[in-house]
């Protein structure tokens, strides 16, 4: 990206710690899991920036060294970090300097992610791929180059930041509309990339494909509001990753809004992976919920949209799903998830089915069918590997 944007490292924002948690609690557990596939690991931070904000916190770059090094050194030897940044490079390579004293495979590329991404996946072809994908603006966004992946290695996924009210300026100007964005909004603007999309074919492959167009024109003609033309075009961006199994999104909240300043896109194509990121993002959410409530705990339940839900609704809604032929129950809680949103957490909904199975309403079969004591297994998890648990569930006959 053009712009170095040196006011946004003075300080590490409320929304920027939501989103880099986001990164590093998920990290952990993805690393140790996929360590055990015994394939080299490339992860990507595709706009690292500096590392570390003039207040003293981490930024990305620092949060996955700390993880990394915390690490046994033989797991290690398994990851390759690259770092890409156009306009720091020299202040984050002194900030990752403890990573390199270490011995672990990190390189910071300086230079764009549209020149460099390429490149280094090129030179990673057998590996398990995370990419961080954090832009200040939307221009270096390109969705059907990062469906391209999907089938280029053994496993991708992708954590990414898509200003959607940032689109939403950049098409109304492209469409030469005269409209401007709430006061509220607009704020959200201040760390947003001011380099412009100059056309719409730039923004059907920033978006993924063209259902935006419709979209952006309601609202022109006020049909829509601009948070329904928002929640509408977070939609169809997570159905234009349809090379992907499971796509999540979350909003991103500034303290004491209830208006999303941007959106982090989970992609994936592993059940495992869903779940922990569907867990994760739940978890993040309510932390952000209590901040934004000057530290007071809600009262009533509410998904990561921040919308009202009750256990009613969740029960309806996986229900809904199962029918008379067996499902795995990750690949059953996963595609809840991608089509209903993060309404809940896993665990919630897992109780859910437990309350349905004890009713007769659905069957759960569990393999291994009973403990080591000969009594009836009763356990939720359902494991990939091949001597874990499995569970499988379907309506029972009426």
């Amino acid at each position: 990206m053009s712009k170095k944007n040196e006011n946004f490292f003075k300080e590490k924002k409320q929304w920027s710690e939501v989103k880099d948690a986001l990164l590093g609690c998920y990290f952990k557990p993805y690393f140790a899991k996929i360590s055990s596939t015994l394939k080299p690991l490339c992860y990507i931070d595709c706009f690292a920036g500096k590392g570390k904000f003039e207040d003293g916190k981490d930024g990305s770059p620092l949060i996955v060294q700390k993880i990394i090094l915390s690490m046994d050194s033989s797991i290690r030897n398994y990851v390759k970090l690259y770092f890409i940044e156009l306009n720091h490079a020299a202040e984050l390579e002194n900030n990752l300097i403890k990573l390199q004293n270490q011995s672990v495979s990190c390189q910071v590329v300086s230079g764009r992610f549209e020149d460099n991404i390429s490149i280094i996946l090129n030179k990673n072809q057998n590996s398990n791929v995370f990419l961080y994908i954090d832009p200040y603006g939307i221009k270096a966004l390109d969705i059907p180059m990062l469906n391209s992946f999907a089938r280029l290695f053994n496993s991708v996924e992708l954590l990414i930041n898509f200003n959607t009210f940032g689109f939403i300026r950049e098409a109304c100007r492209v469409k030469k509309a005269n409209k401007i964005l709430d006061e509220e909004i607009f704020e959200f603007l201040i760390e947003y990339d001011t380099s412009n999309v100059s056309s719409i074919q730039e923004l059907n492959r920033i978006a993924g494909g063209t259902f935006w167009q419709d979209i952006i024109d309601d609202y022109i003609s006020d049909v829509i509001s601009v948070y329904e033309a928002e929640r509408r075009i977070a939609d169809g961006i997570q159905k234009s990753f349809s090379n992907y199994n499971y796509v999540l999104n979350m909003p991103i909240k500034a303290k004491d809004h209830t208006t999303p300043k941007y959106r982090m896109f989970f992609v994936t194509n592993h059940n495992e992976g869903c779940l922990l990121m569907v867990d994760n993002m739940f978890r993040r959410s309510k932390e952000s919920q209590i901040l934004r409530n000057n530290g007071q705990i809600c009262l009533f339940s509410l998904d990561v949209e921040g919308e009202l839900i009750n256990d009613e609704e969740i029960a309806q809604k996986i229900l809904s799903m199962i029918t008379n032929k067996e499902i795995r129950l990750n690949d059953l809680l996963s595609s809840f998830f991608v089509e209903f949103g993060i309404v809940a957490d896993s665990k919630k909904v897992k109780e859910i089915l437990k309350k349905y199975e004890e009713n007769n309403i659905i069957n759960i079969r569990r393999e291994p069918m009973f403990t080591s004591k000969g009594k009836p297994s009763k356990f939720m998890t359902d494991e990939s590997k091949q001597n874990g648990q499995k569970v499988f569930v379907r309506r029972a006959k009426q």
